[in-house]
């Protein structure tokens, strides 16, 4: 999600700057204020995957975050759908800080 479009980004804007760059070189020649914020929001993205990605190999209990997925125009990793996924395909529960803390609380751990 992240990744691939951070790539996809970089070799379109590369076709109008140098079609023979690295497509990671092309994403600091992104031409107006739409492409920066293109390229913003897929650092998020592949950001979130990877956090996702580190907590299942870990085996982390539980991902917190107040994150949906909703600021992404392209699909999130975390929006609805694919936290549906996460949960059915790796055992990721989702919980927002306010979430823990009562979790935590009813377990007396805090």
């Amino acid at each position: 999600m992240g990744y691939a479009r951070l790539k996809a980004l970089g070799q379109e804007i590369g076709e109008e700057v140098d079609p023979q760059r690295v497509w990671f070189r092309s994403l600091d020649a992104a031409k107006d204020v739409h492409e920066e914020n293109a390229v913003k929001r897929a650092f998020r993205e592949w950001a979130d995957g990877d956090s996702v990605a580190s907590h299942i190999a870990y085996g982390i209990d539980v991902f917190c975050t107040g994150d949906e997925g909703k600021s992404n125009a392209d699909k999130s990793i975390l929006d609805a759908q694919n936290r549906e996924w996460l949960e059915e395909k790796y055992d990721v529960r989702f919980m927002t800080v306010r979430e823990l803390l009562s979790h935590l609380q009813s377990a007396g751990l805090v």
